[in-house]
């Protein structure tokens, strides 16, 4: 891994929707006026949005910001993953919960928060990720964000990705110290398809490395890394920007200082 300069690859990356675009409504102006403003994003952009489908895995620390984010700036429906309840630890840092939360369904609480902040979009909670629940699910999404707490999840969610060629944007953080990239194995042409194990080539074996169960996690921190993965998404749906694609930020919150670096497939290093 070395530290990126420029690339030559394209300067943004779209994924397809496969549905037809509906018209936006006068609440939908009203509402995202502010973003219609943005350079490179404007009414075909909120229409994208509006026609996207999201998948997020996780409704904890990671999930909790991504999720808002998704919701407040219009994407039409989006599936929360979650096998958990709602615990007091958890409000620290998650905060789409509350204390009202607690001992209830976390995809069922973050849906609820979901509804009340935008009631014109759809939010369907689902079950826990697992090859069968991802398999039932693979002609309804678009884009997988993977906001999970363990390595198993996230390298079961990234090989299904990277199987099914599902675009993912992916994070993880402990502690301080944040990570986010995007990985799409089957991309447009001229983008190198990428994957989980690209970048991290196996799950460290059981005591290996510290989780944030052992070392914490702040509640900000998390906040950080997730709305960087929220615009992502955003970038990716619209097709504006230069992606997060063969790169990953590296941030650590102690000092301030993101670094970025680039990965290659394993088969061509």
């Amino acid at each position: 891994m070395t530290s990126a300069g420029s690339t030559d690859l394209p300067p943004s990356l779209q994924i397809p929707l496969g549905r037809e675009l509906r018209p936006l409504s006068d609440d939908d102006y009203d509402r995202h006026r502010r973003s219609l403003l943005v350079e490179g994003y404007g009414i075909e952009g909120q229409r994208r949005l509006a026609a996207a489908r999201v998948l997020v895995v996780g409704a904890g620390g990671l999930g909790s910001p991504v999720l808002f984010y998704l919701a407040a700036v219009g994407v039409g429906t989006i599936y929360v993953s979650d096998a958990d309840d709602v615990e007091r630890s958890n409000l620290q840092r998650q905060f789409i919960h509350t204390e009202a939360s607690i001992g209830t369904p976390k995809n069922t609480s973050a849906a609820t928060a979901l509804r009340n902040l935008n009631s014109e979009i759809e939010v369907i909670p689902v079950g826990p990720a697992t090859d069968e629940s991802l398999d039932a699910m693979k002609d309804d999404i678009d884009l997988v964000m993977e906001c999970s707490d363990t390595f198993g999840t996230k390298y079961l969610v990234g090989d299904w990705c990277d199987r099914t060629a599902t675009p993912l944007v992916w994070a993880s953080v402990m502690a301080m110290i944040w990570q986010t990239t995007i990985f799409w194995s089957a991309p447009p042409a001229g983008w190198r398809p990428t994957r989980l194990r690209d970048l991290h080539a196996k799950p460290p074996e059981p005591g290996q490395v510290q989780t944030s169960h052992e070392i914490g996690v702040l509640g900000p921190v998390v906040g950080q890394v997730a709305s960087t993965q929220a615009v992502e998404a955003v970038k990716l749906i619209v097709g504006t920007g230069s992606p997060l694609y063969g790169r990953v930020l590296v941030g650590d919150a102690r000092t301030q200082t993101i670094d970025t670096l680039t990965y290659t497939r394993a088969s061509e290093e």
